[in-house]
């Protein structure tokens, strides 16, 4: 029962650290991609009024980043919630775990009480 204890803890814990290294990983993604969405929009509003052809192709760019970004983050948020129900999949486990252990350790209480009891009735007979 210890070892499925910690193989699960072991497992949680690298979970989580994978978990936060793509987590990292994605954010700063979206946020590279959220400058250039960003440097586009400025670009566009700048020669709006100079370049009407370039400018319908640079809002096209600019919507197709935009639409990656907003994938960036509804991934990063689903890779989130999986991570959390991974988690809490694993608190579940060992909450179980401790149950079992505290059942056993009752059980055991119990059964050294009772032969406590059966030494003392020898002793007094």
């Amino acid at each position: 029962s210890g070892p499925a204890w910690r193989a699960a803890e072991v497992s949680m814990k690298k979970a989580e650290a994978t978990y936060k290294q793509e987590r990292d990983r994605m954010e700063a993604e979206v946020s590279r991609h959220q400058g250039e969405a960003d440097d586009l929009e400025n670009e566009v509003i700048n020669i709006k009024c100079q370049f009407k052809d370039e400018l319908t192709q640079r809002e096209a760019e600019l919507r197709d980043v935009q639409e990656h970004v907003e994938e960036q983050a509804n991934m990063q948020a689903q890779e989130k919630s999986e991570a959390s129900k991974a988690v809490l999949e694993a608190l579940d486990m060992l909450m179980l775990h401790k149950q079992k252990i505290q059942d056993a350790i009752a059980k055991v209480k119990d059964t050294a009480q009772e032969h406590l009891q059966e030494v003392k009735q020898l002793a007094i007979a």
